[in-house]
């Protein structure tokens, strides 16, 4: 546990100390004992070394920091504990394309809770996304760039380079009337998606997206042995074109395949032996399920470009991504009547929660649910 300066200092050789960082450890007895760090004012005066503690419990840094934010955010990324590649991507997303330009070259002595928290605010004003449009820039970034920012100067205070300047600063909230809203596909449009892309080589990826709910990073990572009878294994995810282990338990998951998606599997794995059998040495038996006509495995990149290609054969009113698969089986499922459990445990989320933000606006849902119960009783 950590805590905070405490009030008294304490006289150790003359010096004056104050507990930072208080913990617990089990000694060779099996008895807990408390483990403190201190730091030293040093030889100063009681009278000067009591203001300074006072400066640091009002707020005020104890003397000018001469690093910027920039270097901060640097030596915070360098230093921290080990995350996902997908985490430390969208990290490095959104510090340079936000943080940085506001905040990057402020030195540590001219931050304040103040600068920072009109700067969170600012995310939430019309113009503030960077793709031109005008509306503020969604909640999910805002949210991440304020946990960056508190990440990185605990670290930073607990490193003694300056104060916690985001420890008493309110995380974003979403507004009651600040659905998220991420496109995704009707029915109709689905099925429009599939009829006019038939000669697109990457329509079964596409096909089996919109079956399993599978992310496009799981999807590229499939291979064959991963397939078990009529039960798919998810066990791996592919980030920045390296081959990782899903970052959550739950990911880690078996999904249970319609007879349609199992048909298609059939149609690949058909596909892959022809060009086995026709290239000969210059074929590439990669393992993976999803390939390209060498049989190497798919670059993300070239996989996103062709969905915005199928994506405008179909006159989609939006740009298609691979995410909108998910939730568009997501939706798709829960209006069909799946339960939100069975849902999640398939998309490999650690909570319904999570499933009922992925799919769309289901008020029509919860209509058909209150006259469901209704419909199944008799009141006199």
């Amino acid at each position: 546990m950590s805590a905070s300066l405490v009030h008294k200092p304490s006289k150790r050789g003359g010096r004056l100390y104050y507990i930072v960082e208080s913990s617990y450890k089990y000694g060779s007895d099996g008895k807990r004992q408390r483990v403190q760090k201190w730091t030293s004012l040093g030889n100063i005066p009681a009278r000067k070394a009591h203001k300074s503690l006072s400066d640091r419990q009002a707020g005020i840094a104890p003397a000018p920091q001469r690093i910027t934010v920039s270097e901060l955010l640097d030596d915070w990324q360098a230093n921290r504990a080990e995350v996902s590649p997908g985490t430390a991507r969208d990290h490095k997303r959104l510090i340079d394309s936000h943080i940085l330009p506001a905040l990057g070259a402020l030195r540590l002595s001219e931050c304040s809770p103040l600068v920072l928290s009109r700067f969170v605010t600012s995310l939430n004003k019309e113009g503030s996304r960077l793709n031109g449009k005008s509306e503020p820039l969604g909640f999910s970034a805002r949210r991440q760039i304020f946990q960056i920012l508190r990440q990185a100067f605990r670290w930073a205070s607990d490193t003694g380079q300056t104060l916690d300047y985001m420890a008493k600063l309110k995380p974003p909230r979403r507004a009651k009337d600040d659905l998220p809203n991420r496109p995704l596909m009707t029915a109709e449009q689905a099925q429009t998606l599939l009829d006019r892309n038939q000669d697109e080589p990457l329509l079964p990826l596409a096909t089996l997206l919109l079956l399993s709910g599978l992310r496009i990073s799981e999807s590229l990572a499939l291979r064959w042995e991963d397939l078990d009878g009529t039960t798919l294994h998810v066990r791996r995810q592919i980030i920045d074109g390296k081959e990782t282990t899903p970052k959550t338990r739950s990911s880690l998951r078996q999904i249970p395949l319609s007879a349609m998606a199992l048909s298609l599997l059939a149609e690949v794995r058909a596909e892959q032996d022809s060009g086995r059998e026709r290239l000969g040495n210059g074929y590439q038996n990669s393992g993976y399920i999803f390939t390209n006509a060498y049989g190497a495995r798919l670059d993300d990149a070239n996989v996103r470009r062709a969905f915005r290609r199928m994506g405008s054969r179909a006159e989609l009113p939006f740009t298609l991504s691979p995410h909108a698969f998910r939730r568009t089986f997501t939706t798709l499922a829960i209006e069909a009547g799946a339960d939100l459990l069975g849902v999640s445990q398939i998309l490999g989320h650690t909570s319904t929660v999570m499933t009922a933000q992925y799919a769309g606006k289901l008020h029509t849902r919860q209509e058909q649910a209150v006259q469901m119960v209704a419909d199944a009783l008799t009141i006199i």
